[in-house]
């Protein structure tokens, strides 16, 4: 795959050059707390899954169920959030709500070792929902980068791919920085 330069960082006299990620792992395949169950007729969206549309909403109904909405953008790409698209296209034309991302009780009490299930364990899973579904709607945007930090004659010192997002854009550069750093250390300590 083609792979898109977003840009190049001069550090220490090296150069640290950013690429949009070409082909991303899809966070759906990580460990995630939330399922994301998903209905298009075009795209295959969220977790692998053989529920009909009526299952998904009586599950979602059940007081044991945390769920969000899912909603997705169409538009010269997709976008995937859990609050709609009113702010960008307020007529509903190229955006609809696909599934819902949900966990039962007995899921959330497991992983946090509890045996209730609080108001502020509630709102702590909601915002780990919202926190999986960014993730995923970077994955969707195309907004995954890498990195491959090269010597002044362009000798590759180390590369790494699959950072999401601003933060993990920012993670990254702090990474690549850090292999530049070794390998500046590393010559000085073996000089040729």
């Amino acid at each position: 795959m083609k792979q898109y330069k977003v840009e190049t960082i001069e550090y220490k006299g090296y150069e640290i050059h950013v690429y949009q990620d070409p082909d991303p792992e899809s966070p759906r395949e990580w460990d995630n707390l939330g399922t994301m169950t998903c209905f298009h007729r075009r795209y295959e969206l969220g977790d692998k899954h053989s529920m009909d549309l009526e299952e998904l909403k009586e599950l979602v109904q059940r007081k044991d169920v945390i769920s969000l909405p899912l909603f997705l953008m169409d538009h010269s790409g997709v976008s995937m959030n859990t609050g709609g698209f009113r702010h960008c296209d307020p007529q509903g034309w190229d955006w609809r709500q696909v599934g819902f991302i949900h966990v039962d009780r007995e899921t959330v009490l497991k992983e946090y070792g509890k045996k209730k299930l609080i108001k502020a364990l509630r709102e702590k899973v909601v915002r780990i929902l919202e926190d999986e579904v960014l993730t995923y709607d970077q994955y969707l945007t195309g907004d995954v980068y890498g990195f491959v930090a090269e010597t002044p004659n362009g000798d590759n010192i180390d590369s790494c791919w699959g950072y999401y997002g601003e933060g993990g854009r920012d993670w990254m550069i702090g990474e690549a920085k850090s292999a530049i750093d070794h390998y500046v250390k590393q010559l000085s300590a073996n000089p040729m």
